[in-house]
């Protein structure tokens, strides 16, 4: 019997490591996930605006092709990031 309690207890040992080392990953800004340190990632600049569309809606950056990669709709709108053309608009 005392070797079943301890291999039961070596089980237990390892389930919580598990759950220690698989975090949940926290929903941020704009359903953006955040990181371990909490940090909320950043939107590619070869994210498309048609993939932004589904999340902004379809007026999101209105008559530009929805091919066109976010890092071109900044440069021409003169924006360092997406927050700065969400706030221009």
């Amino acid at each position: 019997m005392a070797v079943a309690t301890a291999a039961t207890s070596v089980v237990a040992q390892v389930d919580v490591r598990k759950e220690n080392t698989m975090a949940k990953r926290k929903v941020g800004l704009d359903n953006r996930d955040r990181d371990r340190s909490g940090q909320i990632d950043k939107k590619h600049g070869n994210t498309l605006v048609g993939t932004l569309r589904e999340t902004y809606g379809p007026g999101f950056a209105k008559g530009r092709r929805s091919d066109m990669k976010l890092e071109n709709l900044l440069k021409e709108e003169h924006c360092k990031s997406l927050s700065d053309y969400l706030k221009k608009k």
